[in-house]
C-alpha cells in the first residue's frame, strides 16, 4: 500500500490486467509527493462487509482518484478478538481487486461503530488500543505518527502546493462518545482543542472534514451528530469563524444524499453521505437541509476539485456512483 508520503506509485498488479506502469487504462500515473501534486479528485466510501464481492474496487480505481477515504465500517468486526479483527483488515488488504486501488493511491481513513468494536461502541469499549492498533496498521499509518500514540485516531494532513492545499480532517466519532444527551461532548476535550487548532488556520482553498456519522441532518431517529446537538453547535460556532469553504463527507447509513446549510455572511456548508459500499437500506426519512433525493443502492463518493488559473477552487462537483458499473447515480456542484 503506498502512504500518504508518497501519493502516486507506478507500480503494477501482476495478473489483474487493470494497473500497469502506464497507469489505469492507459491514464498516465504521476509520481509526485502530496507537497507538490494538484488535487483532482477524493473518492470516499463506507460500510464494507468483508465477506461480499470486492470486485467493486475495480470500478473505484478507474475513476483514478488521488485520495481514497474510509469513512468507518471498513470491515464488520463486531465481538471479534483482535485476531480476528486482524484477520478481516488482512482479507481486505490483499484483495486483488482492493489493491487495484491501494497499490497507486493514498489511503487514509477513520472508523466507525462496526471497525471500532460492535454497534453504536463508543468511549466505555474496553479494547480501544487494540482496534486502533489493527486499523492502523490497515491503512498503512506510519510507526511514528503522533495517531500511535495519543488517545484516539483523529488527524489531519494537507495534500496540494501551497497555492492550491485541500485540507483533510478526519475525526474520530468512537473513542470519547459517551451516552446520548442533548449536553454529551461527542468529541472530548482534547480532539476539540485540536480542532480548534486546526480550524484556526485560513490558509486552505477548501477543507474536507470526515465524519463516519452525518453532520447536517436533522433526523434523530439514526445515529448522526443531531443527536448531540450541543456538540453539533459547537462544531457550526467553530466554523462560523473560518473563511475556508469546507463540506463534511459522511457514511453510516446505507444511503446516499447530499446536504446543505446555508449561512448568513460565510460559505455554505455541505455533507456529502455516501454508504454502503456492499448492501443498502430502504429506510428514508425527512432531512430539511437536503438537496435532492436519497438514494437507496450502493455506492461510493467523488469529490472532483476544478482549480481556476489564479489558484482558487473554480468547483467541487460531488457525486455518487454505483460501484458496479461506475455510473453517476447523482451530482451536485457545492459552490461557494
Amino acid at each position: 500500500m503506498i502512504t500518504r508520503r508518497q501519493f502516486i506509485s507506478t507500480t503494477s498488479i501482476l495478473g489483474t490486467g487493470i494497473i500497469s506502469s502506464n497507469g489505469i487504462g492507459g491514464i498516465p500515473i504521476a509520481e509526485t509527493s502530496n507537497a507538490t501534486r494538484k488535487v483532482l479528485k477524493i473518492a470516499f466510501g463506507s460500510c464494507n462487509r468483508q465477506d461480499l464481492s470486492q470486485k467493486y474496487w475495480l470500478t473505484i480505481a478507474k475513476e483514478n482518484p488521488d485520495i481514497w477515504i474510509w469513512l468507518g465500517d471498513s470491515i464488520y468486526a463486531d465481538y471479534f478478538t483482535e485476531s480476528l479483527r486482524r484477520s478481516a483488515y488482512n482479507s481486505i488488504k490483499n484483495n486483488k481487486y482492493y489493491k487495484t486501488l491501494s497499490e497507486y493511491t493514498s489511503i487514509i481513513g477513520t472508523w466507525d461503530d462496526h471497525d471500532y468494536a460492535f454497534n453504536n461502541t463508543g468511549i466505555d469499549f474496553h479494547d480501544k488500543e487494540g482496534s486502533k492498533s489493527a486499523f492502523l496498521d490497515f491503512i498503512g499509518e506510519p510507526r511514528q505518527s503522533e495517531r500511535r500514540s495519543r488517545s484516539g485516531i483523529y488527524t489531519s494532513e494537507l495534500f496540494g502546493h501551497e497555492n492550491q492545499q485541500i485540507e483533510i480532517i478526519l475525526l474520530d466519532l468512537r473513542s470519547f462518545r459517551p451516552e446520548e444527551d442533548s449536553n454529551a461532548d461527542l468529541l472530548g476535550a482534547s480532539q476539540w482543542a485540536w480542532l480548534e487548532s486546526k480550524l484556526s488556520n485560513d490558509q486552505p482553498k477548501v477543507r474536507i472534514i470526515g465524519s463516519s456519522i452525518q453532520f447536517l441532518t436533522d433526523y434523530k431517529k439514526k445515529d448522526a451528530w443531531a443527536n448531540f446537538p450541543a456538540s453539533r453547535q459547537r462544531m457550526l460556532d467553530l466554523l462560523a469563524g473560518s473563511q475556508v469553504p469546507t463540506i463534511f463527507i459522511s457514511g453510516d447509513r446505507h444511503l446516499a444524499e447530499f446536504s446543505r446549510l446555508e449561512r448568513n455572511e460565510s460559505h455554505p456548508i455541505y455533507d456529502i453521505t455516501s454508504s454502503g459500499l456492499t448492501h443498502s437500506s430502504d429506510h428514508s426519512n425527512k432531512n430539511k437541509h437536503r438537496v435532492g433525493n436519497q438514494h437507496f443502492e450502493r455506492n461510493f463518493g467523488v469529490l472532483t476539485f476544478n482549480w481556476t488559473n489564479e489558484n482558487q477552487i473554480g468547483s467541487v462537483i460531488a457525486s455518487v456512483h454505483n460501484p458496479d458499473s461506475g455510473e453517476i447515480i447523482s451530482s451536485m456542484s457545492c459552490d461557494f
